[in-house]
């Protein structure tokens, strides 16, 4: 039962992380033309949404070790875009430019 309810909670956790990484950047490329800052967003709401997850289900659901991963992926991934918007955008844009092409890139294949 325990299985059951944990592959359901995941499931359903995935489908809701699926929708959000197709519908949230469309909705802030309308205010917003930067790349990071449309994906930084979805990541973000990842980390707080698996961080609370995780939390929730820690010695209780078998599931719970896939939140904590997703939860420290998420934060690598994060930080990640966080240093490429703030410090090598600042620093040299033409870096910055070639690093959000080949991101882009790689996410259309």
């Amino acid at each position: 039962m325990e299985l059951m309810l944990g592959s359901g909670i995941l499931l359903s956790y995935m489908y809701a992380v699926y929708f959000l990484f197709n519908q949230l950047p469309k909705v802030i490329a309308r205010r917003n033309t930067d790349f990071v800052r449309q994906i930084l967003s979805s990541w973000i709401i990842v980390v707080i949404s698996s961080f609370i997850l995780a939390q929730m289900t820690k010695g209780r659901l078998a599931v719970s070790i896939l939140f904590d991963g997703i939860f420290y992926f998420s934060i690598v991934i994060t930080l990640g875009l966080f240093f490429l918007f703030v410090i090598i955008r600042n620093v040299n844009l033409l870096l910055y430019k070639k690093i959000i092409n080949k991101i882009q890139v790689n996410m259309k294949q």
